[in-house]
């Protein structure tokens, strides 16, 4: 390898064989939409994340109906039907 060339690449400079790290950025996006492995991969990250994001909104739906459930039968739930709700509400993660 030669001295300039070298020193170029560590530099960061373009033209240099290992070019800018951002211009890397875009080539490795790039290399991920165009194959076919990137396209999988990218396909089980997406459904991944669809999967995450649905399994939120049902636990935030169960949090929500817990609370209206312990704000409208609060008066007239028993006490210890009441701190068996809360208790309920507080274990949800």
């Amino acid at each position: 390898m030669r001295p300039a060339r070298h020193a170029a690449r560590r530099a960061g400079r373009p033209g240099a064989r290992g070019g800018r790290p951002e211009d890397r950025g875009h080539r490795r996006q790039r290399v991920i939409q165009e194959s076919a492995i990137g396209k999988e991969a990218l396909a089980r990250v997406q459904k991944l994340q669809q999967n995450k994001q649905e399994e939120l909104a049902k636990r935030q739906k169960d949090l929500r109906d817990l609370e209206v459930k312990i704000q409208e039968q609060g008066k007239s739930l028993a006490e210890e039907a009441m701190e068996k709700l809360q208790k309920d509400y507080q274990a949800k993660p």
